[in-house]
C-alpha cells in the first residue's frame, strides 16, 4: 500500500513539473471524463463476477469469459462516444488522436486491469488484487521518468502514449496469469442477460459515484480556466492518494459483504459496524496528515501550484463523509439494494452538477468544494436512511440472483 502511494506521488510530481497547471488541468479533465464512462465498460459484470464466484467458485471461468467479452465490445463503443463528448466540452488543445488513445487506455485496457483485480478478489486473493494498481502505476512512472530525462521536450501526446502502454502491458500480463492459474475464460451466453441486468445497477452506481467525484474537474476546465482546473485537480489527487489505505481496507473486505448479504441486511450492517471504528480512526489520521502537508505543495510540485495548497486545506473535510458513504454503499450492494443506492447516487450527482454549473463562474474551485461537500453529505444521509428503513421494515435480504 505504501509502495503504491509512493509510486502515485512520484508520478504526480513528475507530471505536474513537466506540464504545469494548465496542461495538467486539461489532462485531469480528460481522464475524469473517461472515468465517468468507465463503469459502463463491461456493464458491471466485474462486480457480478465477485458476487457469483463468492457464492459458487465453479462459475469462475464462465463469469470471467463473459466479463472480458462484454468489456471488449462496450469499451470500444464508449471510446468512440468519449471522443465526441470530449471534443465538445474540452478545449481544442486536446487533439482527437490524444483523446482516443486515453479513451482506449481507460475504457478497454484499464477496465481489463480492474476486472483482473476483481477476479483475484473473487478467488480470495485480496493481497494480489491490492498490488495490481501498483503494477500499472509503476509502468507509467517508468515511462514518465524516461520522458522527463530525455532531451526531447515532452508533449501531451507523449504522455498519452505512456498512459496507454501503462494499461496495455499489465492487462495482457494479468489475463495470461489468471488463465494459467484458474483456467482460461470461457464464453457462454447462458445467464448473460440476467448478469447484465444485475450488473447494470453496479455500473450506474459506480458511474454516479465517479460523476460525483470527477465532474467538477471537467466543468472547471469547461467553465473556468485550465489553470484553475489544474490547481483543484492536483489537490484532489492528493486527497485521493491519502484515501488509498481506506480503499485498500474496503477492497480487502468487499467480497465479505456479499457473503454476509445472504444472511440479511442486519447481518451485513453488523459486519460493517465492526469495520467502522478502525476505518474511522484511520480516516481522521489521514485527514490530519493531509492538512499539515498542504503548505508543502508549492515546494514539491513547483511554485505554479501555490493555489493548490489553499484547496488542500479544505479538502480533508470530505474524507469522513467519503468513508461513511462507501461503507453504506457496500452494505446495500452486498444485499442487492443496488437500485436504491443508484437512485441516491444519481440525485447526488445531479445536485453536484447543478451546484457546479451555477457557482463555478462566480467562485471557481471554491464552488467545486462546496458542491462536493453538499453532495457527499446528502449521500450519507440518504444511504443510511435506506439501510435503517429496510432493516426495520424488511426481515429478509433482497439479494439479487
Amino acid at each position: 500500500m505504501a509502495f503504491r502511494v509512493g509510486i502515485q506521488a512520484a508520478s504526480l510530481v513528475v507530471l505536474a513539473r513537466m506540464f504545469g497547471p494548465a496542461d495538467y488541468g486539461l489532462l485531469s479533465a480528460l481522464v475524469a471524463l473517461a472515468g465517468i464512462l468507465t463503469p459502463f465498460s463491461g456493464l458491471g459484470l466485474e462486480a457480478i463476477l465477485i458476487r457469483d464466484v463468492a457464492r459458487a467458485p465453479e462459475n469462475f471461468r464462465v463469469s470471467w469469459g463473459q466479463t472480458l467479452g462484454v468489456i471488449a465490445i462496450t469499451g470500444t463503443l464508449l471510446s468512440l462516444f468519449l471522443l465526441g463528448i470530449a471534443s465538445l466540452v474540452l478545449p481544442p488543445t486536446l487533439s482527437p488522436a490524444l483523446i482516443i488513445i486515453i479513451a482506449f487506455a481507460d475504457l478497454v485496457l484499464g477496465k481489463l486491469v480492474d476486472s483482473s483485480a476483481k477476479a483475484f478478489q473473487a478467488q480470495n486473493c485480496a493481497a494480489i488484487a491490492a498490488w495490481i494498481p501498483s503494477l500499472t502505476a509503476l509502468v507509467r512512472l517508468t515511462g514518465l521518468l524516461l520522458l522527463w530525462i530525455s532531451p526531447k521536450t515532452p508533449t501531451l501526446m507523449d504522455w498519452a502514449v505512456i498512459y496507454w502502454i501503462g494499461s496495455l502491458l499489465p492487462s495482457a500480463a494479468l489475463i495470461l496469469f489468471l488463465s494459467r492459474r484458474f483456467g482460461g475464460p470461457k464464453w457462454s451466453s447462458m445467464g448473460l442477460n440476467a448478469a447484465i441486468r444485475s450488473g447494470g445497477y453496479f455500473s450506474l452506481n459506480t458511474s454516479a459515484d465517479r460523476t460525483n467525484n470527477e465532474l467538477d474537474k471537467v466543468l472547471l476546465a469547461h467553465l473556468s480556466q485550465a489553470e484553475v482546473a489544474g490547481y483543484y485537480a492536483l489537490a484532489y489527487r492528493c486527497l485521493t492518494m491519502a484515501c488509498v489505505p481506506i480503499h485498500a481496507l474496503l477492497l480487502s473486505t468487499y467480497a465479505n459483504f456479499f457473503v454476509h448479504g445472504t444472511q440479511g441486511l442486519s447481518a451485513t450492517w453488523n459486519y460493517a459496524r465492526r469495520l467502522l471504528p478502525r476505518a474511522f480512526v484511520m480516516t481522521l489520521w489521514l485527514a490530519l496528515i493531509l492538512l499539515v502537508a498542504a503548505p508543502l505543495l508549492p515546494i514539491v510540485f513547483g511554485g505554479d501550484f501555490a493555489e493548490s495548497a489553499f484547496v488542500l486545506q479544505y479538502l480533508p473535510l470530505v474524507m469522513p463523509l467519503l468513508l461513511l458513504r462507501y461503507l453504506a454503499g457496500h452494505v446495500l450492494g452486498g444485499c442487492g439494494y443496488e437500485r436504491h443506492r443508484a437512485i441516491a447516487l444519481i440525485i447526488a450527482a445531479t445536485l453536484n452538477f447543478a451546484l457546479n454549473i451555477w457557482m463555478i463562474p462566480l467562485y471557481g474551485w471554491k464552488a467545486s468544494l462546496i458542491a462536493t461537500l453538499t453532495s457527499e453529505l446528502w449521500l450519507c444521509i440518504s444511504l443510511y436512511s435506506i439501510i435503517f428503513y429496510f432493516m426495520h421494515n424488511e426481515p429478509t435480504c433482497n439479494v439479487a440472483t
